[in-house]
């Protein structure tokens, strides 16, 4: 998980930008090396366009009241739909 400072969390807000996508980015993103010693992670068009589509997916999932077991080390276990 992406871990925000104070300063990037004001940027999100300022900025309607949801901390979640930052995690998003951060998983799926090119990583971009700077000289400096910092990283640039973005998007391309096409994981763009794959990640709308898995979240157009996930929002189904939601909506089938989805849910995980994990085990006391963090491990998911089962995933499944409450009915």
């Amino acid at each position: 998980m992406v871990e925000h400072t104070k300063h990037s969390l004001e940027r999100c807000h300022q900025r309607g930008f949801d901390p979640l996508l930052a995690h998003i980015i951060n998983a799926m993103g090119i990583v971009t090396r700077s000289d400096s010693g910092g990283d640039t992670i973005e998007l391309s068009k096409r994981e763009k366009k794959d990640l709308v589509k898995r979240l157009k997916r996930l929002v189904r999932a939601c909506e089938g009241n989805p849910y995980i077991v994990c085990s006391n080390d963090g491990h998911v276990i089962t995933v499944a739909h409450h009915y």
